[in-house]
């Protein structure tokens, strides 16, 4: 959830590969591996010194929460997957 709220919050976003961070921030965000401390503290001095670009990216992270992932459009993909299912019984 705390990548969701930070997306919304069109806060500039530096994650770890791991579960479905990397699908969920796609293009959007700078990745690194997990426990690369160094590859960590790489990625940050960036996002700090090319701030309108970030920004920009939050900007575009922010709007892929809002079509994908608020609460409308989860409650639009569960409705589908129940009517999918009562449509083949």
């Amino acid at each position: 959830m705390i990548l969701l709220e930070a997306m919304s919050a069109r806060v500039p976003v530096v994650a770890t590969r791991v579960g479905d961070i990397p699908a969920v921030l796609g293009d959007l965000s700078v990745l690194v591996e997990p426990d690369d401390d160094k590859a960590m503290a790489a990625a940050l001095a960036p996002t700090i010194d090319e701030l309108p670009r970030h920004r920009e990216l939050a900007v575009r992270a922010a709007h892929r929460v809002a079509t994908n992932y608020s609460a409308a459009a989860m409650a639009d993909r569960c409705a589908a997957v129940y009517q999918s299912v009562c449509a083949t019984r």
